[in-house]
């Protein structure tokens, strides 16, 4: 945490020899205090999954049952879901790159009450207006798992970046660019 506003516990993540954090798809997983983004921010990650046959979840929060979260669907897309305040109804955002278990990729989530997409490699895949009042991200994140400690990631997670702020088009893009030759992306 380089704001120094989050407790990261990251005794039950393994890292691999280039001190990236890997997770074994069995009991990895750390929580990230609740970083207060509310129901405007952004989430940035590299990640590369090994096995994605599970529907792996990447984030999921503590807020709203365990219901909100950002995953891997078994088909490979990636997804992620807001639920509604009422907790009866969800909205979603899916990619249309489908993950080979081989390469690194780039993905964002940008999401305000007005407006939500998902980017992989800099380019928007689904963009919308939300079709409900989603409830914020609240209360601690579980990295690497559902909150109720099932679907749990196999695969690397070099990257994480939380923002309390929905990130524009040219921000992502200027983020994938200066990190792409890092992951051979």
């Amino acid at each position: 945490d380089l704001t120094g506003n989050s407790t990261l516990n990251l005794t039950n993540v393994s890292f691999d020899s280039n001190a990236q954090m890997t997770f074994d798809g069995t009991d990895d997983q750390f929580l990230l205090s609740d970083p207060g983004v509310g129901t405007s921010f952004s989430i940035e990650i590299v990640i590369k999954v090994n096995d994605y046959s599970n529907s792996p979840i990447l984030i999921s929060p503590s807020s709203v049952g365990i219901d909100h979260f950002f995953r891997v669907n078994s088909n490979g897309t990636i997804k992620a879901q807001f639920v509604e305040i009422a907790d009866s109804s969800t909205d979603s955002y899916t990619s249309t790159t489908v993950l080979n278990n081989t390469e690194y990729y780039h993905v964002v989530i940008s999401k305000s009450p007005s407006n939500g997409a998902i980017y992989v490699n800099g380019i928007a895949e689904d963009s919308h207006t939300p079709t409900l009042p989603a409830s914020a991200w609240s209360g601690d994140w579980r990295i690497g798992a559902r909150w109720n400690s099932t679907y749990w990631l196999d695969g690397d997670l070099p990257l994480l970046k939380v923002y309390s702020r929905t990130l524009t088009a040219s921000e992502i893009k200027a983020n994938y660019n200066a990190i792409k030759g890092r992951f051979n992306i």
